[in-house]
């Protein structure tokens, strides 16, 4: 509910991958933080300098790697945790390759039922089995000291929690996915699978198929912090981070307490909290923005009269002065006649010969001029006092041959016809045709 700060550190070979976290109920940010290569070997002074230049954190998350890691189903869930840990902590070399005593151990619980159950014993049922079962997730507590130390000596504090591979791919973000698979570089051979439905652990450490396809990969410790394995590194850094927001009721620890897990109750109850003030504050804020609009309105109202008065009177003068023009120019443009009909009628006397070419062409509105070349200067001129648009067809210059095109020039002339008029009409046009 509230925005928590959280420095997430990740082991990786011998150096450190820091990150910083800040979420909140609206999202978060994530800001990388710096590398501290041969962690254990380098002078501190330089590596404190290196993590202050990191925003102050409430929270500080641990994450080693997961060569480091050993996982083993068990049916058990997260509810019966608390009760059976120090005793699975006191036998843990019954359960795992280290020296008893000597490991940290965390649980995070499987959802799918449509896998095969850890093994059980007792006669329970296999949907309760499936239902009640999770992996154990251990390190060695001697291999994992030092680097505790040393870091709760360069920030004054402990690490607040510890976390392993397997259970931070909680917080990568994949509850979208009705079916994702992460990938963890194996040194033995084919990479392993760690499977999840709807962000949530469905089965650990399987061999991966030779055509799956992997939705995310765990940073290989094999190949060094090259550029797309320090991503892979700051991403599961970052899940470290986030899955107690994600998963709170889905996993214990290694060290440490999951933050949110006994307090479930707090976002639930200060979302009905806020939602009773919401509730009981509206009326009034309705009602004060609703004054506070109108009189802005009546303000906005009152200034922009005088601007309205002057656009009102702009607009009645440039109506005058439209009708002015519109009644001067009326007169000049009466009679004229569309020209693009008469260029085309003229540009068609050329025979289409595909030689014939125009110079130029002049038209008004008497007169219609060519000048050009063709095979022929008089089959244009004969062309030209054959077309219904003019009449008086005549040549205004004598053929000139232009042998290195074998054609003709021409220049001619003739003039345009005036326009049919409707019976009984009168006027230029009409005296016109009848002469």
């Amino acid at each position: 509910m509230f925005p928590t700060s959280t420095l997430s550190l990740l082991i990786h070979n011998d150096a450190i991958v820091a990150v910083h976290l800040r979420a909140g109920p609206l999202g978060g940010r994530v800001l990388d933080g710096p590398v501290l290569e041969r962690f254990l070997a380098s002078g501190e002074s330089e590596q404190r300098r290196a993590l202050a230049s990191l925003p102050a954190a409430s929270r500080v998350v641990l994450t080693p790697p997961s060569s480091w890691c050993a996982v083993r189903p068990i049916r058990m869930g997260v509810a019966a945790w608390p009760a059976a840990r120090p005793e699975i902590e006191r036998n843990s070399d019954k359960f795992f390759p280290f020296p008893a005593g000597d490991a940290l151990v965390g649980l995070v619980e499987r959802h799918d039922p449509e896998l095969a159950a850890p093994p059980t014993s007792g006669g329970a049922p296999p949907e309760a089995a499936a239902s009640a079962s999770g992996y154990l997730v251990a390190v060695q507590r001697s291999a994992l000291t030092p680097w505790l130390d040393r870091i709760q000596s360069l920030l004054g504090r402990p690490v607040d929690v510890v976390l392993a591979p397997p259970i931070a791919l909680l917080g990568l973000g994949l509850q979208h996915e009705a079916e994702a698979v992460v990938a963890e570089a194996s040194p033995a051979g084919p990479p392993l699978a760690h499977r999840l439905r709807f962000g949530r652990i469905a089965e650990l450490a399987s061999p991966a198929g030779p055509s799956e396809r992997f939705a995310a990969s765990l940073p290989d410790e094999g190949a060094g912090l090259t550029p797309a394995n320090l991503r892979a590194a700051r991403d599961l850094a970052a899940a470290s981070a986030l899955a107690h927001r994600v998963a709170p009721a889905d996993f214990a620890p290694l060290l440490g307490r999951n933050p949110s897990a006994r307090r479930r109750w707090l976002t639930p109850a200060a979302a009905a909290v806020l939602a009773g003030l919401l509730l009981f504050a509206s009326a009034r804020t309705d009602a004060a923005r609703h004054d506070s609009a109108m009189a802005s309105l009546v303000e906005d109202e009152r200034s922009i009269e005088p601007r309205y008065q002057a656009v009102s009177r702009a607009r009645t003068e440039a109506a005058r002065y439209s009708a002015l023009i519109a009644a001067a120019s009326g007169a000049r443009t009466t009679g004229w006649r569309p020209i693009l009909p008469v260029l085309s009628s003229a540009r068609a006397v050329l025979p289409a010969d595909g030689r014939s070419f125009l110079y130029r062409l002049d038209a008004d509105d008497k007169t219609v001029t060519l000048k050009g070349e063709a095979a022929r200067a008089s089959d244009v001129l004969r062309r030209l006092e054959e077309n219904p648009e003019f009449r008086n067809a005549r040549s205004l210059a004598p053929a000139v041959a232009v042998p290195e095109r074998s054609l003709e020039s021409f220049d001619l002339r003739a003039d345009r016809r005036p326009p049919a008029q409707p019976p009984g009409a009168s006027g230029p046009a009409a005296k016109e045709t009848a002469r």
